[in-house]
């Protein structure tokens, strides 16, 4: 009967975690999209002066955090398939 209630308490631990995953990556999506928004805005030549090389920083410093945040994701799912013993990510 208690190793019952452990994998509820457990089960409910992931539940929380998963939700709180949802929760915030909506919002933090959401931030950085209005974000790059802004950076794209600043290519109207009405309102801004740069050359090609400055576009292109601005551009491959997005490119190179975005990256950056695909390969944390990918190294989280490694190490939590690693630790489930599986290949599913680690989610149940």
């Amino acid at each position: 009967r208690q190793a019952g209630a452990l994998a509820v308490a457990a089960e409910s631990k992931a539940d929380k975690k998963h939700a709180d995953f949802e929760r915030l990556i909506a919002q933090r999506v959401a931030k950085a999209k209005d974000g790059i928004r802004l950076v794209g805005n600043m290519s109207n030549r009405r309102y801004y002066d740069y050359d090609g090389a400055e576009a292109d920083e601005a551009i491959s410093a997005l490119e190179e955090e975005l990256s950056r945040a695909r390969e944390r994701f990918a190294d989280g799912l490694r190490k939590a398939a690693m630790r489930e013993g599986g290949g599913d990510g680690g989610r149940r």
